[in-house]
């Protein structure tokens, strides 16, 4: 299920509209989207190879962000997440 092991972090920071990059954890990957809403990493040069792209591109964060903010809305807004879990 996409809310077991949610990483509130992760959605927290797309909410504000920034990318995320998580590791490959819990629900975390399921929820970021490789190179759209963020990153998934597995090693510690992954993540600093991410970090680096991100801060020498600011357009790339403004639209990864943008993504990010549109995605907690369709997936995560209390709405949409309310009629998934009484759905069941």
């Amino acid at each position: 299920s996409l809310y077991e092991g949610f990483g509130v972090p992760v959605v927290e920071a797309m909410a504000c509209g920034t990318p995320a990059i998580c590791s490959r954890v819990a629900a975390m990957p399921e929820f970021v989207r490789e190179g759209e809403t963020g990153f998934v990493f597995d090693t510690p040069a992954e993540l600093t190879a991410r970090i680096r792209l991100l801060a020498g591109d600011p357009d790339l964060v403004e639209r990864m962000g943008r993504r990010a903010r549109r995605a907690v809305d369709e997936e995560v807004d209390l709405k949409v997440a309310g009629r998934r879990f009484l759905a069941g």
